[in-house]
């Protein structure tokens, strides 16, 4: 069980800040407004990091998010979560994760400015643009992918609204995305020095590509129940249970939860219609939204292989003395592929490469190639993973476009979609916070929203119009957009979150206990049964401690048919995956059941198989890489740094943060 978490929560997401998860993202922003108490801490400094005071608003931020995390994993692994999250070196107070958190992010600002790294306004503007870097960066919790329109800007009148529900004024906003993303460039100059060896990529091929067997022990969590039970509970030892769940873990909390109403309509009843002036002019604008077929170069390429360190010298002074013949005569370039180039692929062809557009090839290979200035040009002398390269450009297509004609639907229905969203949600904004029974009437009446559905109690949940209620007040109106489908939600009661007397619950926690006990026990027996499997056969310990044993035959866990029927072990295959030493044991447990998973054996490395994988590992290595890098550069940072608490302060967070 302790690999649970390690494959899913491993990484700089999690590591530094506990990251994005499910971009909690929209509660991290939206999140209600301080209680009356805390709200007189709002102007306190929280840490002092090298004299740079972190407020208690920017800390509360980053409290709210770290709770509902470990709200989200403790519900999602209930009693096992604590003791994974431990296992794994990772806190289990939101107030220490929100203070490593806000940290790490002060020292990363800091880094960047004795770096003398500034992001340019174009940088800024071009990342902004760009949905996926949104989504997958760290700017990715400040400006939700939705406020970028389908030409790729920001919607002014979407974000304002968003900067008022932050309470942040446009030059906040525009301090906090900066930040980040000198933050993200800090971290892409650590990585620069990333060097991958090759018996670092062998080590991975073998552990992703050979083929394995494995063992499995499987224990029943009923049966362990079963013998807890035998032993009465005492009074104090229930109620002592009870306070402790409670208190740790709000166990036996019920949430708060909310009802409402909600109206609906669509854009087309809404009146919204977009003229053909205005498709043709969205088009002229973001022509390069519709690229049939994009800009191919097609390029000749002298491929100089350098297997290793010792012969670095050499093959470069070889490829130098190539340089040196194509400045004197490019026309040579096919003659000289044939004769020298180690690319099997093109060298008996001159060098030539099929046509390419980009994300085709290595990024730096394609950087070089779209930049040789016109058919002929050969580039400098450069270095990738194949080895030295020369690459000389034969011809560059202009890109083709999908007519006017063709987009015209997708465009208007596109159009629509944001203009619907905006004026929708402008005249919600306009309705009031709180309108009147006779406005919201004038309103639906205007709008065709004559039907009205109830939401009833709900906890809170991702479901958008639910969630709006959370960010209401009772009478209070919103709006959610889904498309071409807008809701008007009005927010109807609020039921408080309230703890059961254990009288109330007296059988749920009275089974839970036991479950408790239980489960420490099972854990107990599979650490045991893990000391003595290295020395106990085990067929034997099978037989001692009343277990089911299984064993797979040798399977490849990159083929998806073979790595399937290890579902029918109960253990899910990413578990096997995580095994790479034979003799090598791990642990897994679902409700019912534990498992000790154990690799036998394992098969050797095929040189030629390895060969077609190596660049795809070169990368996954170097991303891995990458976050150990940034992990050790903030732990240095955090080594070095003079850091002051407000421990006065500190002392009253957790009534008041949360």
């Amino acid at each position: 069980m302790i690999m649970t978490l390690r494959s899913r929560l491993r990484g700089n997401a999690f590591r530094i800040g506990m990251g994005i998860l499910l971009i909690i993202i929209a509660i991290m922003w939206l999140a209600p407004q301080m209680p009356s108490v805390a709200r007189g801490l709002a102007d306190e400094w929280i840490i002092d990091i090298n004299g740079s005071k972190i407020s208690f608003y920017d800390f509360r931020r980053k409290y709210i998010v770290a709770d509902q995390q470990l709200q989200m994993i403790r519900h999602q692994y209930g009693p096992y979560a604590d003791y994974l999250l431990q296992s794994q070196g990772m806190p289990t107070d939101p107030q220490v994760i929100a203070l490593n958190d806000v940290t790490a992010e002060e020292l990363l600002n800091q880094a960047a400015k004795a770096l003398h790294i500034d992001v340019s306004p174009a940088y800024i503007s071009q990342k902004l643009s760009d949905k996926r870097f949104v989504s997958n960066s760290p700017i990715g919790h400040i400006l939700p992918p939705d406020l970028i329109g389908a030409n790729g800007a920001i919607d002014k009148t979407m974000l304002r609204m968003y900067l008022q529900r932050l309470n942040m004024t446009g030059q906040q906003f525009e301090e906090y995305i900066e930040k980040a993303l000198e933050r993200f460039v800090t971290t892409e100059l650590i990585g620069i020095s990333i060097h991958i060896p090759e018996f670092q990529m062998k080590n991975a091929y073998q552990h992703r590509f050979a083929k394995k067997k494995f063992s499995v022990l499987q224990w029943t969590l009923d049966n362990m129940v079963a013998q807890e039970k035998k032993t009465p509970l005492s009074e104090d030892q229930l109620q002592q249970f009870y306070t402790e769940q409670t208190a740790r873990h709000k166990r036996y909390w019920v949430p708060e939860k909310r009802s409402g109403f909600t109206w609906e309509c669509s854009a087309d009843s809404y009146g919204i219609v977009i003229t053909d002036e205005e498709a043709q002019k969205y088009y002229d604008h973001s022509k390069t939204s519709f690229i049939e077929k994009p800009i191919q170069v097609t390029a000749r390429r002298i491929v100089i292989n350098v297997e290793s360190d010792a012969v670095e010298q050499e093959r470069y002074q070889l490829i130098k003395k190539i340089e040196q013949e194509l400045k004197e005569n490019v026309d040579l370039f096919a003659q000289l592929a044939q004769k020298h180039s180690d690319d099997k692929d093109t060298a008996s062809s001159g060098g030539l490469m099929k046509p390419f557009a980009k994300g085709e090839h290595d990024q730096q290979f394609e950087r070089i190639a779209f930049l040789l200035p016109k058919d002929g040009a050969i580039s400098n002398i450069f270095k990738s993973d194949k080895g030295f390269e020369i690459i000389q450009r034969v011809s560059k297509s202009a890109p083709q476009y999908i007519p006017f004609a063709v987009a015209k639907g997708d465009i208007k229905k596109r159009l629509q979609t944001d203009m619907f969203k905006k004026k929708f949600t402008a005249d919600v904004v306009l309705l009031s916070k709180k309108p009147t029974p006779e406005k919201l009437e004038v309103f639906l009446q205007k709008h065709g929203m004559h039907k009205k559905h109830e939401i009833p109690l709900s906890e809170q949940s991702n479901n958008a119009q639910v969630k709006a209620l959370f960010e209401l007040k009772e009478g209070e109106v919103s709006s959610v957009v889904d498309q071409n489908t807008g809701f008007l939600v009005q927010l109807n009661a609020v039921q408080k979150p309230y703890l059961p007397a254990l009288n109330d619950i007296r059988d749920v926690v009275v089974h839970d206990m036991y479950v408790e006990q239980a489960i420490k026990k099972q854990q107990e027996q599979v650490t045991l049964v893990r000391k003595k499997a290295a020395t106990v056969p085990l067929d034997d310990l099978k037989k001692e401690y009343n277990l089911t044993l299984k064993q797979t035959s040798m399977v490849s866990l990159s083929n998806e048919k073979e790595a399937e029927k290890l579902n029918d072990f109960g253990v899910p295959v990413p578990y096997f995956a995580a095994l790479e030493i034979v003799g090598g044991m791990l642990e897994y447990a679902d409700d019912q059941h534990a498992y000790l998973i154990r690799l036998d054996e394992i098969q050797g490395i095929d040189e030629a198989a390895f060969k077609e994988q190596e660049a795809s590992l070169k990368g996954d290595l170097s991303k891995e890489e990458m976050r150990r890098y940034v992990e050790g550069f903030v732990a240095s940072l955090h080594r070095n740094a003079t850091i002051n608490r407000n421990e006065s302060i500190i002392a009253k967070l957790k009534d008041h943060a949360s």
